[in-house]
């Protein structure tokens, strides 16, 4: 998982400049209480959601296929992306996701259930604690106590796509799901894709 969220450090600053050129607002650390910060974590709660999409359609048509796999792989990528803007204001977060996934215990359940319970979490985190909206104009601060749970509710996230991942793939292998994506992207960038 460390080599992971390298990687994705790596690809996360060559995508900040071209989201930067194409007009994109950036921002480099999230605080909790900035309008622009909650923004672009719903943004990114919207990737890895549309990214869960593409993975359960494609699983609907070939279940263990290379291309379910891709798509499971830009879930990781957009997770992992998530959690290294989070982990600018929650320090321990990275180190968290990295604790859980060597304690993880594979359990069958089934694709559409974990896929669902993964978008429903995302849904469930921007609406509790993600009150921030760009037509707002009194910021609405988050508690400690909410802060800590929004931590650990995020943290659900990553245990539902361990499980997503166990149920068809070894779960052992995850770096190399990982990575295999991201030279795919590193030639993306690299060919102005």
């Amino acid at each position: 998982m460390q080599s992971i969220f390298k990687k994705q450090s790596e690809l996360l600053k060559k995508y900040k400049i071209i989201e930067q050129q194409n007009k994109i607002p950036t921002i480099d650390k999230f605080d909790p209480d900035l309008h622009l910060a909650q923004y672009k974590l719903k943004d990114y709660f919207w990737r890895i959601t549309e990214e869960l999409g593409e993975f359960y359609l494609q699983y609907e048509k070939s279940n263990n296929s290379p291309e379910t796999l891709e798509e499971l792989s830009d879930v990781i990528h957009f997770l992992a992306e998530t959690t290294i803007y989070l982990s600018t204001y929650f320090k321990d977060l990275k180190k968290s996701v990295i604790q859980q996934f060597k304690k993880f215990k594979p359990n069958n359940y089934a694709i559409d259930f974990l896929t669902f319970r993964m978008i429903l979490k995302l849904t469930e985190i921007a609406d509790k604690y993600l009150k921030n909206k760009p037509w707002k104009q009194t910021p609405i601060k988050l508690t400690k106590q909410q802060l800590k749970n929004f931590k650990n509710e995020f943290l659900e996230v990553w245990n539902y796509l361990f499980l997503l991942i166990s149920n068809l793939y070894d779960i052992k292998k995850i770096e190399d799901l990982y990575f295999k994506k991201a030279l795919k992207n590193d030639e993306r960038i690299n060919s102005k894709y």
